[in-house]
């Protein structure tokens, strides 16, 4: 039997027809272990509990899920990245995941201006104490932007620095596409 190589060049990966040419069977180098995860949500859309429990697996989990271009499941994934809130849209949260350089970073919602009150003293309550965090700002004019530090929040402790913070825009005045910046 023949084993033809056929490449498929958007992805840059290979596929392997093995076998008779009319069984139209083929082989997909891919994780098996996580393929069955993903036959499993195809068949109940749910997505495995054994995937939300597991960083590495669920890290695994969304590359192939990327791989296969499975978007409904993608956001599902995504929107379990980030519980609870209600600001970003899904794409925001990807692009965020990337920034980050974690594409499988689950967030935790500790403050919310809309629920905790817009002034300082709600911020700091919530958020002082607490390292790696993300604040993210929506506008009156409905931009939304902000930034990251790994340095915790103290109210009266000055400034700090931070060679790991950023700064980023998601939705802005001037169209520009979502951007990282880095501080300097």
């Amino acid at each position: 039997m023949p084993l033809e190589l056929v490449t498929v060049l958007k992805q840059r990966k290979v596929i392997f027809n093995v076998g008779d040419p009319n069984d139209n069977s083929i082989f997909i180098d891919r994780n098996g272990q996580i393929f069955t995860h993903i036959l499993e949500w195809l068949r109940t859309s749910i997505i495995p509990e054994k995937i939300m429990q597991g960083t590495t697996l669920f890290k695994s989990f969304i590359i192939e899920v990327e791989y296969f271009r499975l978007q409904g499941l993608l956001e599902m994934l995504v929107n379990e990245c980030f519980p609870d809130g209600t600001l970003l849209q899904s794409q925001h949260k990807k692009i965020l995941n990337q920034f980050y350089h974690e594409i499988s970073q689950r967030w935790k919602l500790i403050y919310k201006g809309s629920r905790d009150g817009f002034h300082a003293d709600a911020f700091h309550s919530r958020c002082n104490n607490k390292r790696a965090t993300v604040t993210i700002i929506q506008s009156d004019q409905n931009f939304i932007f902000r930034g990251y530090t790994s340095v915790s929040w103290i109210s009266n402790d000055g400034c700090k620095t931070d060679p790991s913070a950023f700064l980023f825009t998601l939705r802005n005045p001037h169209n520009i596409p979502p951007t990282k910046y880095s501080i300097k």
